[in-house]
């Protein structure tokens, strides 16, 4: 709490720092709500493929690590699986929007 209050005390003595920590959360809060607003589709087929292909990592390496190989085989489905869920959401994305995000993802994934 007290450095809350040296902070807030250090930011009254200084108006000019805290009118550029202003901006600086202003323009945040603006290229947040673009980011979200216009790509959310892209970020979370990004950012659950990326977990589904972590999450086969995982369990390979636990089924490796166990001497099972049940769990070895769905670890391998789940990290071949995942990127072509990717890909074809890419295209999926393409195709249905056609805005400029998608197609630069699709570009960099090489679809």
């Amino acid at each position: 709490m007290e450095l809350l209050q040296e902070i807030i005390q250090y930011l009254g003595d200084h108006p000019v720092l805290l009118g550029c920590l202003a901006i600086f959360v202003f323009l945040a809060v603006i290229g947040g709500w673009y980011v979200l607003s216009h790509h959310l589709g892209d970020l979370l087929t990004t950012i659950l493929c990326a977990a589904g292909f972590a999450s086969g990592l995982l369990v390979l390496y636990r089924g490796y690590q166990e001497g099972m190989r049940d769990l070895m085989g769905v670890g391998a489905f789940l990290i071949f699986v995942f990127p072509i869920i990717y890909q074809q959401g890419l295209k999926i994305a393409r195709r249905q929007f056609g805005d400029a995000a998608a197609r630069g993802h699709a570009k960099r994934a090489g679809v």
